[in-house]
């Protein structure tokens, strides 16, 4: 898809505000009205004008957006594909892009997903995991623990293989300041998943900016991607 994607906030916040996150607000988590997101559609859609029949991909935000529900993530993702002119576009079919965290993945029914998978999107959702280690999710500042992670992560790898419109990824954190407990839970969780061909979904493992010793990180990149039986991609939100 191309990177430039049509952005549509539908929640404020984030539910963790994790400690180590080069992207988070000061805001509590408060999901947005219709009327908000009506808004801010009529106004995109003035904004781009005749450039929408360029775009086909919108971004339903902001951190948590699985977090505001999935009459909210609808309402916006179905009235952006009539607003916008999807139906007529040329360039395949759109995109809807959005992020969860754990305990709103988890929390979410199945029923959830599958209304997502009947939108006319092609749908990705992102979930910020981060580690299988609970003394580093603990020092990250993220409230969940290895439960949580493991469930999110095979919960990804079910629907992965059942809906045929939604993927589901997932990001862990990757460097040298983390303790080697962490380092090896990836390898040994992510290296438990079976391999089987045309698998969908993916990891993508993110550097932190303050990592030391930046050689060693894609040798530990490369020791996880190796024995993965998911997809894994190194991710460089903060930069090595």
């Amino acid at each position: 898809v191309d990177y430039e994607v049509i952005p549509v906030n539908i929640a404020d916040g984030c539910l963790y505000r994790c400690a180590f996150c080069s992207v988070k607000s000061g805001l509590h988590f408060m999901p947005r009205d219709t009327v908000d997101v009506l808004r801010q559609l009529n106004e995109l859609k003035t904004f781009y004008g005749s450039n929408l029949q360029n775009l086909n991909a919108v971004f339903i935000g902001n951190h948590d957006a699985l977090a505001a529900g999935v009459d909210r993530i609808v309402f916006a993702a179905e009235k952006a594909f009539e607003m916008f002119g999807f139906e007529n576009h040329r360039g395949g079919k759109p995109s809807l892009f959005l992020f969860g965290s754990a305990g709103a993945f988890l929390k979410a029914q199945d029923r959830v997903f599958e209304t997502l998978n009947r939108l006319p999107y092609a749908t990705f959702i992102n979930l910020g995991l981060e580690s299988f280690d609970d003394p580093t999710l603990k020092r990250l500042g993220k409230p969940i623990d290895r439960t949580m992670v493991t469930q999110s992560l095979e919960r990804m790898v079910h629907l992965n293989e059942t809906l045929s419109q939604v993927e589901i990824t997932a990001n862990f954190l990757l460097g040298t300041t983390f303790t080697e407990a962490h380092h090896q839970s990836l390898v040994e969780i992510l290296g438990s998943v079976p391999k089987k061909p045309g698998k969908r979904g993916c990891v993508y493992l993110s550097p932190l900016i303050e990592t030391v010793h930046r050689d060693k990180v894609l040798p530990m990149f490369h020791e996880i991607r190796n024995v993965s039986g998911i997809p894994a991609y190194i991710y460089l939100i903060q930069r090595l």
